[in-house]
């Protein structure tokens, strides 16, 4: 796979800013990169895309694991392996639209929802839940971060960004187990994944500056308005 400079410089400039996403508030480096990487060649989606994930996840989480909480971990990856299961066997059977549909159409009515005035709850019934479609979304496109971040959306800062990344670095082994098992990642997606692990490690250091300057508020707003643009990118990218 060549890739001419304009479109190198067009992945690392989106995998930068996806990772500067994912390192400040929890999640991110998927919605912002993966549909650019989609149109430059659409075999490092969802593969590659998760690696990178899974880096800057365990980079988040390694500088916030004091604030990580392993009872709310252990309800959500209990969803995320039967998620991950029906993700990949979805991509082998459902169409693009069918599953672009099902998406858009899951974390828009979530946002909605979290928008009123009844506060979703964070506990093992929610987690699990969020967990499932997570792991059905993430396997299937490599976003699978809407349905954690809408449950976890009114903990603290600290706390969303480190119980966020550890659950990624655990649901990305998951999925990548699968994707390898049923054929879908293999040598070439693990070595644009690594290839572009600078960009990663750049927008991460970039996000350890920003941290500071980052309340639960305006997390919570990113969080929202990043779960609206993948559920309405979904939608039209099916349409």
């Amino acid at each position: 796979m060549d890739f001419t400079v304009f479109e190198l410089i067009t992945v690392f400039v989106a995998i930068f800013f996806g990772a500067l996403v994912q390192g400040t508030i929890g999640f991110g480096l998927a919605i912002v990169a993966a549909p650019v990487l989609y149109l430059v060649t659409p075999e490092l989606v969802p593969g590659s895309i998760i690696l990178m994930a899974m880096l800057v996840g365990g980079l988040t989480a390694k500088q916030n694991l004091h604030a990580v909480k392993l009872n709310d971990l252990k309800s959500a990856l209990m969803g995320r392996i039967p998620g991950s299961l029906l993700g990949a066997m979805l991509l082998t059977m459902a169409s693009h639209r069918t599953m672009g549909l099902f998406m858009g159409g899951s974390v828009l009515f979530a946002v909605l929802a979290s928008l009123s005035p009844y506060k979703v709850q964070t506990n093992g019934k929610t987690l699990f839940s969020a967990g499932l479609l997570s792991g059905i979304m993430g396997t299937a496109s490599s976003i699978g971060g809407p349905p954690m971040a809408l449950v976890m959306q009114n903990q603290s800062g600290e706390r969303i960004r480190a119980n966020l990344s550890a659950y990624f670095v655990v649901s990305a082994v998951i999925s990548l187990s699968i994707l390898a098992w049923s054929g879908q990642f293999g040598w070439l997606q693990l070595k644009y994944g690594l290839m572009f692990v600078p960009c990663v490690l750049a927008g991460n250091l970039v996000a350890r500056k920003l941290v500071p300057y980052v309340d639960q508020a305006m997390i919570r707003k990113a969080l929202l308005m990043l779960c609206s643009v993948a559920g309405i990118g979904a939608i039209v990218s099916a349409i």
